[in-house]
């Protein structure tokens, strides 16, 4: 006995996962038959996935399946609909929500994946899937040794493998981490929590619209498979972050939308083809002013001053841009169309929320009903790029201060 008092803390293999509150779904299965229905609209589903059974179309089966759930009843009462789901509310095709982690490996997945093998492969028991590849590399399930999942590295012929080559058991995969992120003014979606989603697809078309998004902010570099080598691609992009300066940009608080729509194949002698649901990623804000604001902070922690505005910045920010009038005195510039022209006469940063300041906006926001002041830290990070008060720039006080309103307002369509 070593005569230790204090009990050990920690357990080998005892790994920790994600705190995901909810699932996002596009569609949800036929409780009889098992089939995907309702495509064409967004499903909040539960976390925990169990095995059920089906009848399917010619013999029962089995296949892991996740239950409605009940914190977002409302929403999902909605995308039932009517007249067997053929009228629904389109509210429930648009989802907004904003990045909370700083880099996109840590909340985006995208490679080839089999879930499960034909027989005779084994495939594991802990239900991970039974291959996962990259184009160049795979890791494939072997056995059980000591009671351990053992993994074997092999090469991946990507769509050249006979897996992928059913269009069935090796498919694209990816999948997206993000908070979630509603409307305080709207009756609807108040009543909805801010929690950590998942959103995962094996459409091909849904990947990349979702690697779009994240090439349009960091580049093509950081959408490529690792260990990709060679003369980059034809159609390189260098991401809006470069194009402003700034190395390795955090992805936290960035704003996003993502809308479920339908896409159809090609049919025979001009017929239409078969009609498949498909998902769309847009940045949902001004994110050169947000990406403006992160550089300023970095600057500022790096013990320097404060960095001149950029050459130009898109129009479409009002209250960004009256903060740029109040402190460069710019001018608009016709040859630049929307363009602001941003040439400062001083290189002197704009001022931030005082302490003061900040207290008195959590206090307004506990008060309208915001209790920990989480709600308004995300507003912040949609803005300006900062979920941190204190990193807020003075001159968007009274567009927190907007929000906060928001709060205490009846609800839209609530009777006085």
């Amino acid at each position: 006995m070593s005569g230790r008092e204090i009990a050990p803390r920690g357990l080998v293999g005892l790994d920790p996962s994600a705190p995901i509150g909810v699932v996002v779904a596009v569609g949800i299965k036929s409780a009889k038959s098992g089939a995907p229905i309702l495509k064409d609209r967004f499903w909040f589903m539960s976390r925990n996935a169990a095995s059920k059974e089906f009848a399917g179309s010619g013999r029962a089966y089995k296949a892991l399946s996740r239950e409605v759930d009940p914190a977002f009843a409302a929403w999902n009462t909605l995308a039932k609909g009517s007249e067997g789901g053929k009228v629904f509310d389109r509210r429930v095709c648009v989802i907004r929500g904003n990045i909370v982690h700083s880099s996109i490996d840590q909340c985006v997945m995208w490679n080839r994946s089999a879930h499960r093998l034909p027989e005779p492969n084994p495939n594991p028991a802990s239900l991970r899937p039974a291959c996962e590849g990259n184009g160049i590399w795979a890791r494939r399930f072997r056995g059980t040794q000591n009671g351990q999942e053992v993994f074997d590295e092999i090469p991946c012929p990507n769509e050249a493998c006979p897996f992928a080559q059913d269009g069935k058991t090796c498919k694209v995969f990816a999948s997206l981490l993000f908070q979630l992120r509603w409307d305080a003014g709207d009756k609807f979606e108040a009543q909805f929590p801010r929690t950590l989603a998942m959103w995962s697809t094996r459409g091909i078309y849904s990947a990349r619209n979702l690697l779009g998004l994240f090439e349009y902010v960091l580049g093509t570099d950081a959408v490529m498979p690792r260990d990709v080598d060679g003369e980059r691609p034809p159609d390189w992009k260098p991401g809006l972050a470069a194009e402003m300066s700034i190395p390795e940009p955090s992805l936290f608080g960035m704003p996003f939308v993502m809308q479920v729509g339908e896409k159809t194949t090609p049919g025979r002698d001009g017929r239409e083809g078969r009609r498949f649901p498909v998902v769309t990623f847009s940045p949902d804000g001004d994110l050169m002013a947000w990406l403006v604001h992160q550089r300023q902070q970095r600057e500022l922690a790096a013990g320097g001053e404060r960095p001149a505005l950029p050459a130009y910045v898109s129009a479409r920010s009002p209250v960004y841009l009256e903060q740029i009038r109040h402190e460069a005195r710019v001018e608009l510039d016709p040859a630049a169309g929307e363009l602001l022209n941003l040439q400062p006469r001083s290189a002197d940063g704009p001022a931030l929320l005082s302490p003061a300041k900040c207290a008195n906006l959590l206090r307004l926001a506990a008060e309208a009903g915001d209790a920990d002041g989480s709600g308004l830290c995300l507003e912040a990070a949609r803005i300006c790029g900062s979920g941190t008060l204190e990193e807020v720039p003075a001159a968007l006080e009274q567009e927190l201060l907007r929000w906060i309103s928001n709060l205490s307002k009846p609800p839209r369509g609530a009777k006085k």
